[in-house]
């Protein structure tokens, strides 16, 4: 492990109020599992954002708060380093309490009730309840699958868009869960696409910098020419573990969008961040980058160390990881579909996200997990042990 990310390790978080760890007796049903699922991380938040935070305490008067220029310099200059991405102004720039409830909120703003929104499943499971909350309809299109390998079946894609006549399409970017990162060929042809049937875009970006080696991050919103720009979200959370810190940016190119996206916060009486939310973020962004180099290494040695470990099981998939830290996994040709929550919870005594919540209620549940590796090794390492007994156990393997 890198220096760097020894000194941050947490392979014990239990009796710290983490809902990762702290929650599995009301999740589970038990607390003796090895927590692998919500999508924080076994590791403290970079030194730079915790010293800005200790200057900031220690200051200790927290009045109402002017956000400086430092904030919108440091996203700026993030996603223009980081990412080569100059397509962001900083009059674009929102915040909101998190990307779920920006989402909320976003929805309510720019879309209509009843419209239909379209996402690609499985996905992140909030964004059903998004829907489902606002009141607007659910348009689903399966991706392809092989091998563990997901894709969008283009043909699928446009076929649903006209027969289903969604108005907005919930783009997820990277993929959560199946870790998909879009080649720039695969995210222009979606964008034609929307644009060919007059459908809008949310780009759900959170994950964009989590990155294995050899993959880039395209910002949808950077390939859409003219009017009607991709809504994007992102945020420092999942990148620097600061998702209790409750602050994610949204990028809104068109005027119009602005508008009634404000015209909607303010009609709840005001939104954004707290002092300590912005301090943090600011700092992570503009001195947070060899730290999450060292995570990055981490996380990739972690997903060599599980896909190694399943190897001599055929009935087990894992998918490739190139971005994110979530590792979606198909258990179903060695372990039942019915029989996967008690293998993982009773056999593996591990509480991963299960592949069933990542699908529509009504629709297909799959055999598969999700697992968190953004952990120190040595947590992956008891991961990979207890996955491995379980299947070396598991009847008629």
């Amino acid at each position: 492990m890198d220096n760097i990310l020894e000194e941050a390790a947490l392979p014990d978080r239990a009796g710290t109020d983490s809902l990762k760890w702290d929650a599995l007796k009301e999740t589970f049903g038990r607390e003796d599992l090895l927590p692998l699922w919500v999508a924080d991380m076994d590791f403290k938040t970079p030194l730079c954002v915790r010293k800005a935070l200790k200057r900031a305490a220690d200051q200790g008067a927290f009045g109402y708060y002017k956000i400086p220029d430092r904030f919108y310099d440091s996203i700026l200059t993030w996603e223009r380093e980081r990412h080569g991405t100059t397509v962001w102004q900083r009059d674009w720039i929102r915040t909101t309490n998190g990307v779920v409830s920006g989402l909320y909120h976003l929805v309510q703003a720019l879309t209509e009730p009843a419209d239909g929104i379209l996402l690609l499943t499985p996905v992140y499971y909030p964004f059903f309840n998004v829907i489902k909350g606002t009141g607007r309809t659910p348009v689903y299109c399966p991706l392809a699958e092989e091998s563990g390998v997901y894709t969008v079946d283009m043909d699928r894609f446009e076929q649903t868009i006209r027969e289903e006549k969604p108005r907005w399409f919930l783009l997820c970017s990277p993929h959560n869960p199946v870790g998909r990162v879009w080649t720039k060929d695969e995210l222009t042809s979606m964008l034609e696409v929307c644009r060919r049937n007059g459908v809008r875009v949310i780009a759900d970006e959170i994950h964009h910098d989590l990155l294995m080696p050899g993959r880039i991050h395209v910002s949808a919103a950077s390939l859409w020419e003219g009017e009607g720009k991709p809504v994007t979200f992102f945020s420092a959370s999942k990148t620097f573990n600061l998702a209790g810190m409750k602050c994610s940016i949204l990028m809104l190119p068109d005027e119009a969008d602005r508008k009634r996206f404000d015209d909607f916060e303010a009609a709840l009486g005001g939104g954004g961040c707290s002092t300590l939310d912005y301090v943090a973020v600011t700092a992570a962004f503009e001195g947070g980058g060899e730290w999450l180099d060292a995570l990055l290494q981490e996380i990739y040695g972690n997903y060599l160390l599980i896909k190694e470990a399943l190897s001599p099981f055929p009935g087990v998939t894992v998918s490739p990881l190139e971005g994110t830290y979530l590792l979606w996994i198909d258990l179903g040709r060695a372990i039942p579909r019915e029989k996967v929550r008690s293998f993982m919870l009773d056999a593996c005594r591990a509480a991963p996200d299960f592949g069933a919540w990542f699908y529509p209620k009504d629709g297909e549940t799959g055999a598969h997990i999700r697992l968190n590796l953004a952990a120190p090794r040595q947590t992956i390492e008891t991961a990979a042990e207890r996955l491995v007994n379980g299947l070396r156990n598991a009847p008629g393997l």
